[in-house]
Protein backbone atom coordinates (compact mmCIF):
# COMPACT_ATOMS: atom_id res chain seq x y z
CA UNK A 1 0.00 0.00 0.00
CA UNK A 2 2.75 2.42 0.95
CA UNK A 3 4.78 1.43 -2.11
CA UNK A 4 1.90 2.11 -4.51
CA UNK A 5 1.34 5.50 -2.88
CA UNK A 6 5.03 6.40 -3.17
CA UNK A 7 5.20 5.27 -6.79
CA UNK A 8 2.04 7.20 -7.65
CA UNK A 9 3.27 10.33 -5.90
CA UNK A 10 6.63 10.08 -7.62
CA UNK A 11 4.99 9.63 -11.02
CA UNK A 12 2.64 12.52 -10.30
CA UNK A 13 5.46 14.83 -9.19
CA UNK A 14 7.65 14.02 -12.20
CA UNK A 15 4.84 14.81 -14.60
CA UNK A 16 5.29 18.60 -14.55
CA UNK A 17 4.47 21.34 -17.02
CA UNK A 18 5.72 19.28 -19.97
CA UNK A 19 2.48 17.29 -19.92
CA UNK A 20 -1.07 18.52 -20.43
CA UNK A 21 -3.13 19.11 -17.25
CA UNK A 22 -5.69 16.39 -18.11
CA UNK A 23 -2.84 13.84 -18.20
CA UNK A 24 -1.58 15.12 -14.84
CA UNK A 25 -5.07 14.72 -13.39
CA UNK A 26 -5.36 11.21 -14.85
CA UNK A 27 -2.01 10.17 -13.34
CA UNK A 28 -3.06 11.64 -10.00
CA UNK A 29 -6.39 9.79 -10.05
CA UNK A 30 -4.69 6.52 -10.98
CA UNK A 31 -2.27 7.02 -8.10
CA UNK A 32 -5.11 7.57 -5.64
CA UNK A 33 -7.05 4.61 -7.07
CA UNK A 34 -4.01 2.34 -6.69
CA UNK A 35 -3.60 3.39 -3.06
CA UNK A 36 -7.30 2.83 -2.32
CA UNK A 37 -7.35 -0.60 -4.01
CA UNK A 38 -4.17 -1.68 -2.22
CA UNK A 39 -5.61 -0.69 1.15
CA UNK A 40 -8.89 -2.47 0.37
CA UNK A 41 -6.99 -5.63 -0.52
CA UNK A 42 -5.11 -5.42 2.77
CA UNK A 43 -8.25 -4.66 4.79
CA UNK A 44 -10.37 -7.43 3.24
CA UNK A 45 -7.50 -9.97 3.46
CA UNK A 46 -8.54 -12.07 0.49
CA UNK A 47 -5.46 -14.29 0.65
CA UNK A 48 -6.14 -15.19 4.29
CA UNK A 49 -9.77 -16.02 3.50
CA UNK A 50 -8.73 -18.14 0.53
CA UNK A 51 -6.29 -20.07 2.73
CA UNK A 52 -8.99 -20.67 5.38
CA UNK A 53 -11.36 -21.94 2.67
CA UNK A 54 -8.66 -24.23 1.26
CA UNK A 55 -7.88 -25.67 4.69
CA UNK A 56 -11.57 -26.19 5.47
CA UNK A 57 -12.13 -27.93 2.14
CA UNK A 58 -9.20 -30.25 2.88
CA UNK A 59 -10.66 -31.13 6.31
CA UNK A 60 -14.11 -31.80 4.79
CA UNK A 61 -12.42 -33.94 2.13
CA UNK A 62 -10.71 -36.01 4.82
CA UNK A 63 -14.01 -36.48 6.64
CA UNK A 64 -15.68 -37.58 3.38
CA UNK A 65 -12.89 -40.08 2.67
CA UNK A 66 -13.19 -41.48 6.22
CA UNK A 67 -16.95 -41.94 5.79
CA UNK A 68 -16.39 -43.64 2.42
CA UNK A 69 -13.84 -45.96 4.04
CA UNK A 70 -16.36 -47.00 6.69
CA UNK A 71 -18.99 -47.52 3.97
CA UNK A 72 -16.62 -49.69 1.96
CA UNK A 73 -15.77 -51.85 4.95
CA UNK A 74 -19.13 -51.68 6.72
CA UNK A 75 -19.08 -55.34 7.66
CA UNK A 76 -15.80 -54.76 9.55
CA UNK A 77 -17.22 -51.74 11.41
CA UNK A 78 -20.78 -53.00 12.08
CA UNK A 79 -20.26 -53.41 15.85
CA UNK A 80 -18.76 -49.96 16.25
CA UNK A 81 -21.16 -48.14 13.90
CA UNK A 82 -22.97 -46.08 16.61
CA UNK A 83 -19.64 -44.79 17.94
CA UNK A 84 -18.40 -44.04 14.43
CA UNK A 85 -21.58 -42.11 13.62
CA UNK A 86 -21.20 -40.10 16.82
CA UNK A 87 -17.55 -39.36 15.97
CA UNK A 88 -18.43 -38.30 12.42
CA UNK A 89 -21.19 -36.01 13.72
CA UNK A 90 -18.82 -34.40 16.22
CA UNK A 91 -16.17 -33.88 13.53
CA UNK A 92 -18.79 -32.43 11.15
CA UNK A 93 -20.08 -30.04 13.83
CA UNK A 94 -16.55 -28.96 14.71
CA UNK A 95 -15.72 -28.30 11.04
CA UNK A 96 -18.94 -26.33 10.56
CA UNK A 97 -18.09 -24.07 13.50
CA UNK A 98 -14.53 -23.41 12.27
CA UNK A 99 -15.40 -22.93 8.59
CA UNK A 100 -15.52 -19.42 7.11
CA UNK A 101 -19.05 -18.20 6.51
CA UNK A 102 -20.23 -18.71 2.96
CA UNK A 103 -22.26 -15.84 1.48
CA UNK A 104 -25.90 -16.78 0.86
CA UNK A 105 -25.63 -16.08 -2.88
CA UNK A 106 -22.77 -18.57 -3.26
CA UNK A 107 -24.51 -21.13 -1.05
CA UNK A 108 -27.70 -20.93 -3.12
CA UNK A 109 -25.74 -21.36 -6.37
CA UNK A 110 -23.96 -24.43 -4.96
CA UNK A 111 -27.26 -25.96 -3.81
CA UNK A 112 -28.70 -25.42 -7.29
CA UNK A 113 -25.71 -27.14 -8.92
CA UNK A 114 -25.86 -30.11 -6.53
CA UNK A 115 -29.62 -30.49 -6.98
CA UNK A 116 -29.29 -30.45 -10.77
CA UNK A 117 -26.75 -33.31 -10.57
CA UNK A 118 -28.78 -35.54 -8.29
CA UNK A 119 -29.73 -39.07 -9.22
CA UNK A 120 -32.40 -38.97 -11.93
CA UNK A 121 -34.27 -41.53 -14.02
CA UNK A 122 -32.76 -42.62 -17.33
CA UNK A 123 -34.67 -43.41 -20.53
CA UNK A 124 -35.51 -46.95 -19.32
CA UNK A 125 -36.84 -45.60 -15.97
CA UNK A 126 -33.89 -47.00 -14.00
CA UNK A 127 -32.07 -44.50 -11.80
CA UNK A 128 -28.50 -43.48 -12.48
CA UNK A 129 -26.07 -40.89 -11.27
CA UNK A 130 -24.71 -38.31 -13.72
CA UNK A 131 -21.39 -40.18 -13.92
CA UNK A 132 -22.81 -43.65 -14.64
CA UNK A 133 -23.07 -43.16 -18.44
CA UNK A 134 -19.43 -42.03 -18.50
CA UNK A 135 -18.33 -45.06 -16.45
CA UNK A 136 -20.34 -47.46 -18.63
CA UNK A 137 -18.92 -45.93 -21.81
CA UNK A 138 -15.36 -46.20 -20.51
CA UNK A 139 -15.89 -49.83 -19.51
CA UNK A 140 -17.24 -50.70 -22.95
CA UNK A 141 -14.09 -49.31 -24.54
CA UNK A 142 -11.87 -51.86 -22.76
Amino acid sequence: MVLSTVVGTTAFSTVKAAVDPPIQILVGLLSVAAAVLASLQTFLSFSELAERNRATAARYGKLRRDVEHVQAFLSHHADDLPNLMKTFKERWDHLSQEAPEVPERIHNRAVHIVNSERVRPSADNSFQTPTEPIIKASLSLK
